[in-house]
């Protein structure tokens, strides 16, 4: 080969066009690393709503069942029916053993308490009336829980609330 012609003079990749290369893949590799921890953190806040979600139908499942108790406790007794602030006291397993409605009630709202509290961080639910005719009861079901610091905006809210509406009819 002639040392003359402008191939021969270039031997291989010089040391600085290495370091620029490698810079510039770091770079790429920092990004690609911090989006995956974005979407880490969305699947996690996406799977704490989905949670809630699936408690909140747990309960209005559990409300359903015991239809006639929910509305005419409130119509025709006077009284709370399902609404509630904090979990009552449940003595009775009514998976294993008959219960009464009442018993039914206090039942589901000991499990239902006990799943939040399990399934989404320091997790708490209340129920209230928001409604209600000679036939139909419609609560109000709450249900709150804690962010992690890391999913939280700045200077945001340190809690997380989501509600849903629910109609009972006795008929």
């Amino acid at each position: 080969m002639n040392a003359s012609h402008p191939l021969s003079l270039q031997r291989g990749v010089s040391m600085i066009e290495m370091l620029i290369t490698l810079v510039i893949l770091s770079i790429g590799l920092l990004g690609i690393a911090g989006l995956q921890s974005r979407g880490q953190l969305a699947t996690q806040a996406s799977y704490t709503v989905t949670q809630s979600v699936t408690q909140a139908y747990d309960i209005m499942d559990r409300i359903r069942t015991n239809a006639l108790f929910a509305v005419n406790d409130v119509v025709l007794v006077g009284g709370n029916g399902y609404a509630v602030t904090e979990a009552p006291s449940s003595s009775v397993d009514c998976e294993t053993t008959p219960c009464s409605q009442v018993a039914l009630k206090d039942y589901d709202l000991a499990e239902w308490y006990k799943n939040l509290g399990n399934t989404l961080p320091l997790g708490t639910g209340s129920i209230a009336i928001a409604s209600s005719t000679a036939t139909t009861v419609t609560y109000t079901i709450t249900i709150q829980w804690t962010l992690k610091e890391v999913e939280r905006q700045e200077g945001g809210e340190a809690t997380r609330q989501q509600q849903w509406a629910l109609t009972v009819s006795s008929i």
